[in-house]
């Protein structure tokens, strides 16, 4: 092998240990991802829940009448 034929195998080589690297990287990211998915997952569905109890707030302030929503903007 001459040096204009080691030098593509090795360029390509090295180009594979860093897929083959990226690969595992990302492996242990979605594994880890998962582990911890639950208390993420938990923390996101309170999130939720206290915006929906905002909405609901809300949208009952914007459809109720004129003189209710005073009484309830005064008692805040």
């Amino acid at each position: 092998m001459g040096p204009f034929e080691v030098a593509p195998a090795v360029v390509f080589i090295v180009m594979l240990a860093v897929i083959v690297l990226r690969l595992i990287r990302s492996r242990e990211r979605v594994a880890l991802a998962r582990a911890n998915g639950s208390a993420v997952d938990s923390k996101a569905n309170d999130r939720i829940k206290a915006l929906e109890d905002r909405v609901k707030v809300l949208e009952r302030i914007v459809t109720d009448g004129s003189a209710r929503l005073a009484r309830e903007i005064d008692a805040l």
